[in-house]
């Protein structure tokens, strides 16, 4: 399947964000750690989500879907060999590591899957668990983990990693004695899983911080939990605005949570309240000067391809610098293609403005990379088609559906 787009139409409408992809992941993994139940809902059915809880499946444990609401036994779960073959399809399947050791003392996981945005090595979630009494022996691409003698201890991560954290919080959680961890992730879906684990049983002190310490029980217990709305999804649909004109609200969103794209922009331009975000222009959006993006607050990469695309046709002169994954900017050429002036050198893309973006056909290369190749195609003048669009279905549920309602063109070709 691929996108035909016909762009130059101006948006107006609402948008109802669904469930964070990034927090609902490192939930639904992390349900392997309870002896019971864990009911999660608002879980849209991104193909990232039905992948994962189709990894718990052949983990043996009792998952039940539907209407966006998933319930999860995993009293039955009677493996701890992630399966090689859907992990390819999905990065997130590293996060079974820390669950399944909190819960077995045991885990074989593979090392590969998801988008090709760069180097994720998971060297720092490896020598933090060591530090715990982990032993991790790697061989023909797989981690063979044993946690029978592991024990609390002091832990330092040497990055605010996200996967690393929510993998060493989850373990710790059932770990004898105390875990200290410092220079945690702060991202909301770090926090949120953080109280999705207290809410079970676990006992973590710090929740929100860059310093938890975290006293190790017996159980979890049962749990229904509501996850975070998406804020890259509420980063897309707000610069979708920004592209293309018009007016749009944002409901059940947090706007805290994208400060840093709204901190960019004009004043009258966003206007938020509690869980609502209000977009309305009609003229085009000056340049940004400087971003860069790293850890959360600062500015987040996987919004970092939305921006780009907006700069294209900013006005004047925008500096970006991807200081997370080095492939970040595989877009760039093909929004080249599509008549963007970027230079490339290093870590940085200097992209200057243009009036409008024309048509042309382009290619996926990742989930965020596609987002922002179907803003550009929004803006552009003629007819956009992008390829490979499976990417983009990873995590965006009715993405071309939700902008049709507020008045783009997109058709979704079977080829």
């Amino acid at each position: 399947m691929y996108y035909q787009i016909n762009g130059g139409k101006k948006l107006f409408g609402e948008v109802e964000i669904g469930g964070a992809k990034n927090c609902l992941l490192p939930l639904i993994a992390s349900s392997v750690a309870i002896d019971g139940i864990s009911e999660i809902d608002k879980c849209p059915p991104m193909t990232d989500v039905l992948n994962m809880i189709e990894l718990l499946r052949r983990l043996g444990a009792k998952v039940e879907y539907g209407e966006n609401r998933v319930q999860i036994d995993s009293r039955t779960i009677n493996c701890v060999q992630v399966d090689e073959n859907l992990s390819k399809k999905l990065r997130g399947s590293v996060l079974l590591l820390g669950a399944l050791l909190a819960r077995f003392k045991r885990a074989v996981v593979p090392l590969s899957g998801g988008c090709a945005i760069g180097k994720r090595p998971i060297d720092i979630h490896i020598s933090a668990l060591k530090r715990l009494g982990v032993t991790v022996e790697e061989e023909n691409e797989k981690l063979y983990c044993d946690a029978t003698n592991s024990k609390g201890n002091y832990v330092r991560l040497t990055y605010p990693s996200v996967g690393a954290s929510e993998n060493l919080i989850t373990f710790a959680s059932l770990t004898k004695g105390t875990t200290v961890l410092d220079n945690v992730a702060m991202e909301p879906e770090v926090v949120a899983l953080e109280k999705f684990l207290v809410l079970a049983g676990a006992k973590i002190s710090g929740v929100g911080s860059s310093r938890l310490e975290i006293c190790g029980v017996e159980k979890l217990n049962s749990i229904f939990f509501s996850p975070i709305p998406d804020r890259i999804e509420t980063a897309t649909y707000l610069t979708a605005c920004l592209m293309t004109q018009g007016k749009i609200t944002l409901r059940n969103t947090c706007p805290l949570h994208v400060k840093c794209l709204i901190d960019l922009l004009p004043f009258d331009v966003v206007t938020c309240c509690d869980d609502c975000i209000c977009v309305q222009t009609q003229r085009k959006i000056e340049s940004f000067g400087k971003i860069v993006t790293g850890p959360y607050p600062m500015f987040a990469t996987d919004m970092q391809s939305l921006v780009l695309s907006l700069s294209t046709v900013a006005m004047g002169q925008t500096l970006i610098f991807e200081k997370v994954f080095e492939n970040r900017f595989s877009n760039c050429q093909e929004l080249v293609k599509m008549g963007a002036k970027i230079d490339l050198f290093d870590d940085c893309a200097t992209i200057f403005g243009v009036d409008q973006l024309c048509g042309a056909d382009v290619k996926c290369s990742d989930l965020r990379s596609g987002a922002g190749l179907v803003l550009a195609g929004l803006n552009a003048k003629g007819t956009t088609r992008i390829f490979d669009v499976f990417h983009i279905l990873r995590g965006y549920c009715d993405l071309a559906k939700n902008l049709n309602n507020l008045g783009s063109e997109i058709f979704e070709i079977k080829e």
